[in-house]
């Protein structure tokens, strides 16, 4: 599913506001996540009843908190 245009111009102001050496970007940058889509699937399935559009980004969601509860 598509997001609104009002959706994604929002994600881009904030991505914008992100500098180029941050820690995050560096590492979207050197990683391709896409294969994780696949691997999360059937567990995401045990979990849910569903599986997100999305699955990269719960591994994402977990990196961050990890990243973020590191520097703490």
């Amino acid at each position: 599913m598509l997001k609104s245009i009002e959706q994604l111009s929002m994600y881009s102001i904030l991505y914008n506001k992100i500098p180029d050496n941050h820690i995050l970007k560096l590492i979207n940058k050197a990683v391709d996540f896409s294969f994780i889509n696949k691997l999360l699937e059937n567990l995401i399935l045990s979990i849910m009843d569903d599986v997100p559009k999305i699955p990269t980004h719960y591994l994402t969601f977990f990196i961050t908190n990890l990243l973020l509860s590191t520097q703490n």
